[in-house]
């Protein structure tokens, strides 16, 4: 159980927004380990974690030594096999489990520059990014950008090493693409 364990020396605070997974995978890189043997190491489910299960996400805050609150907030937590809820509104699987992974180059370049970790490190996927109906960055304004597709959770989750294949798009910008107007219509 996660508090027999001293707690991580190398550590930071989650991003804004930033998914729990998302957390855990950049500190299983700032540590050296990959993600799922990062979880095992640390004592952390990887599953119930993606699920949002309140005792992954506590333990998780209790080895880096963080506030878990931004990390429940930032969950989409499994009320069902077919919903999922993040503050209060229920949502639907498939509304929330895609297997693409979207991001905001925006964001993630301000992560690069901002959070005094290697780029790569520095880096966090929100977790509203995901929510398939959501096509811009409520921010920047900027559409998000489709990187990556894997029906392996794990693979598709572990943001720190695969962000790694983009990262020279990202910070260039070569992945930015404008956000379509909406028109009057509406």
């Amino acid at each position: 159980m996660p508090s027999a364990l001293p707690r991580l020396t190398l550590r930071f605070d989650p991003a804004p927004g930033e998914a729990p997974a998302s957390y855990l995978s950049r500190l299983a890189m700032r540590n050296g380990a990959n993600l799922e043997s990062f979880a095992v190491l640390i004592g952390i489910d990887l599953s119930d974690l993606i699920d949002g299960a309140p005792h992954a996400i506590e333990g998780l805050a209790q080895i880096a030594d963080t506030d878990p609150r931004p990390l429940r907030s930032a969950s989409f937590s499994r009320v069902s096999t077919r919903s999922f809820e993040r503050n209060g509104n229920v949502f639907p699987r498939h509304a929330v489990r895609s297997p693409a992974t979207r991001i905001c180059p925006d964001c993630l370049r301000e992560d690069a520059r901002g959070s005094g970790l290697p780029h790569q490190i520095g880096m966090a996927f929100r977790s509203n990014w995901q929510v398939p109906f959501l096509r811009a960055c409520p921010r920047h304004n900027r559409a998000l950008v489709e990187v990556w597709t894997d029906s392996d959770r794990t693979k598709r989750h572990d943001f720190a090493t695969r962000i790694g294949l983009f990262m020279p798009q990202v910070i260039t910008g070569a992945l930015d693409t404008p956000c379509p107007r909406v028109s009057g219509l509406l």
